[in-house]
């Protein structure tokens, strides 16, 4: 084979294979924007909720201990379509210094924000003993956290 035939052959792989990979990449660093942009619409529109519900309970500082939100799915129709799933925040909150609450705001709902004890907000927080997943409040799980999980202190 000649220099030209290679060349052309090493094109076509490249084309062949090069191009439907940086496809598939763009797809999905285009879809994870996209989520980040809605994630974060999400919480400026919901703001002025979130600050009532803390206002509710006087509460003027809070730091966020986990936060797991799903976006949920409009579509054509709203709540009468099929497709539709509601959005859901779910959030741990610590009001220093011995104040700890659960916000749940569910997309048709008002906001509910309830006070709970140390040590549930800490199981949720905290991985259990001997495991790095984290832990569950009730029937809600929640997404790993960004940061390395608190050390339990029952273990």
């Amino acid at each position: 084979m000649d220099i030209h035939t290679l060349m052309m052959k090493g094109l076509g792989y490249c084309i062949f294979f090069g191009l439907p990979t940086w496809f598939v990449w763009w797809f999905i660093n285009a879809y994870r924007n996209a989520i980040k942009i809605e994630l974060q619409r999400l919480h400026k529109r919901n703001e002025p909720l979130f600050q009532k519900a803390l206002a509710s309970k006087a509460v003027e500082h809070v730091k966020v201990l986990r936060d797991n939100t799903d976006i949920g799915t409009t579509g054509a129709g709203g709540f009468g379509n099929a497709n539709f799933k509601a959005f859901q925040v779910h959030m741990i909150l610590h009001s220093p210094p011995s104040r700890w609450f659960v916000y749940e705001h569910v997309q048709g709902s008002e906001p509910v924000l309830t006070e709970i004890t140390e040590q549930r907000a800490l199981a949720v927080v905290s991985p259990p003993c001997g495991s790095n997943r984290p832990g569950r409040l009730g029937s809600i799980a929640f997404s790993p956290p960004k940061n390395p999980p608190m050390k339990n202190p029952n273990c």
